[in-house]
């Protein structure tokens, strides 16, 4: 059968998510072909679309084909189009020249467990920030944290949200959920925004998917409880400032002067009448830069984390400065640093 290879490469890279690369599980670094559908699953992610030709033929393979021989071959292949064929313990490709061949051996069984994951029943449509949403919301959950909730992010009724104790986001969008909250592990959402999510669907386990291009990603669902974080949202804010963008470049030259700490990184912010005063100290040296600044109020200094501080200035926005934090809010979203306020 033949296919366009642009076209072949697109679907299996969408699937590529439910791959593993420590084969955790016996398949689980394979693409499994069946009923003219290609399936990926790593345990908890399932990834699943229908493969057929640009004339709509499905392909009639039956197997389970390494992913990584199969994805190398395609992308370095000079042919705008592929003829595969499957055999019962191979699959074989050829380019536009028959001096170009390839063979990828293919396990005839299939041992891949994709019965464990449930069928999704009823989609619900999302709206096209949703992508951005996931992308903006799940960078900012922990990494590791002796809460486990709080590496995932929490789909609720009107949004999602995440927190690392550092920052915390809230993003208001529609999720389809009509009641409750219901967590995902953010690591396992890496990599859906740009793949162009059209709908979802919630089961009891898993949280499914559905691009416009008709791929499935399911994706295990956490049974845990979400910390009530609703008050970092709503804390009152002293003051309001918009700081211009080129503080970002004054906070990579001060971050010179905290880079070395393993821990308590912290850069000092002065607000006073018409002066922003950044400071950073590394013990055995300091930094010290002031600009004008567009501010009228009482003097504040703010100390926060400067890893985590250019997510603020992104937003290009009015930061709130709030007793334990600063925050800011654009379209739908409200985005939050911790930090020291010392107001004089």
């Amino acid at each position: 059968m033949k296919f366009v290879r642009a076209d072949l490469l697109r679907t299996l890279e969408a699937c590529s998510l439910g791959l593993s690369s420590k084969d955790n599980m016996e398949q689980s670094s394979c693409f499994v072909f069946r009923n003219g559908i290609v399936h990926t699953y790593n345990g908890e992610i399932c990834c699943s679309s229908p493969l057929a030709n640009a004339e709509g033929v499905p392909f009639d393979c039956y197997g389970a084909v390494p992913s990584k021989t199969l994805l190398q071959t395609l992308r370095k292949s000079p042919d705008d189009e592929i003829e595969i064929t499957c055999e019962a313990d191979k699959i074989k490709l050829k380019g536009g020249s028959d001096r170009r061949k390839q063979q990828i051996p293919k396990m005839d069984d299939i041992v891949l467990p994709l019965e464990e994951v449930e069928q999704a029943t009823e989609y619900v449509d999302l709206p096209p920030i949703f992508g951005e949403a996931i992308a903006r919301v799940a960078p900012c959950a922990a990494k590791d944290s002796a809460t486990f909730a709080l590496t995932c992010v929490a789909f609720g009724p009107k949004g999602i949200q995440a927190t690392d104790c550092r920052q915390a986001i809230r993003f208001l969008v529609a999720t389809g959920r009509k009641e409750g909250a219901v967590l995902v592990r953010a690591e396992s959402l890496k990599g859906l925004d740009g793949l162009g999510l059209a709908a979802i669907a919630y089961g009891d386990n898993w949280v499914h998917f559905r691009t416009y291009a008709g791929v499935i990603v399911s994706v295990r669902l956490i049974a845990e409880a979400y910390p009530n974080i609703g008050a970092i949202f709503t804390e009152t804010a002293k003051q309001s400032v918009l700081l211009p963008v080129s503080v970002a470049d004054i906070i990579a030259r001060a971050m010179p002067f905290v880079a070395e700490k393993a821990e308590g990184k912290q850069i000092e912010f002065t607000l006073s009448n018409g002066n922003l005063l950044v400071r950073a100290d590394s013990g055995s040296g300091w930094f010290e830069e002031d600009r004008d600044l567009d501010y009228t109020g009482p003097t504040l200094l703010v100390k926060t984390n400067p890893e985590v501080l250019p997510n603020v200035l992104r937003y290009a926005a009015p930061i709130e400065v709030c007793e334990t934090m600063i925050r800011v809010k654009s379209d739908g979203c409200c985005y939050c640093v911790s930090a020291e306020v010392i107001q004089s």
